[in-house]
């Protein structure tokens, strides 16, 4: 059991989640630079496969809450504590902080809490349970569209993705 609930296991989970993410993302920018948005209003439907915008934001979201849970479980958090802080990113987030002695920034902080709104509900229910409008305006939300329908994706500008990546 020890070795089941050990850091190392939520951190090995993050190292998976971001290798797949690195492994997919040259495919998912590729396929995003292909596409023409200047024409596109919300949704614009082409004879193209499913778009993988968004996955490996999603992945990354997972990595990160995994690695900050792995971090908590070796500063001394129980796994019931770990499990209960949730999707919630940016509380992690400062939690690490706050017990490795360092600054948060406010730019990543920002960026995490956009990040785990896509985080807690794109994996599970396509769109959010609540407060629809009020997400998509704030997370930025678009729907690409490809033959087998619209797809969900998460707009993530530059200095956010740096933020997250920093993470």
């Amino acid at each position: 059991m020890a070795i089941i609930d050990s850091p190392q296991l939520w951190i090995g989970s993050a190292r998976q989640f971001k290798r797949l993410e690195e492994l997919n993302r040259p495919f998912i920018e590729k396929e995003a630079a292909s596409r023409d948005f200047t024409s596109e209003s919300c949704v614009h439907f082409k004879d193209r496969p499913v778009p993988l915008d968004g996955f490996d934001t999603f992945l990354m979201g997972v990595a990160i809450e995994n690695l900050l849970k792995g971090v908590l479980r070796a500063n001394g958090w129980s796994f019931k504590e770990v499990v209960n802080m949730g999707h919630k990113l940016a509380t992690l987030y400062k939690a690490c902080c706050k017990l490795c002695g360092l600054t948060v920034s406010d730019d990543e902080r920002k960026a995490l809490k956009k990040l785990e709104q896509f985080v807690i509900w794109v994996g599970k229910y396509n769109l959010p349970t609540e407060n629809l409008d009020n997400i998509v305006k704030k997370c930025g939300l678009l729907a690409i569209g490809s033959r087998d329908g619209p797809t969900i994706t998460l707009e993530v500008s530059e200095s956010e993705r740096k933020s997250i990546y920093a993470g």
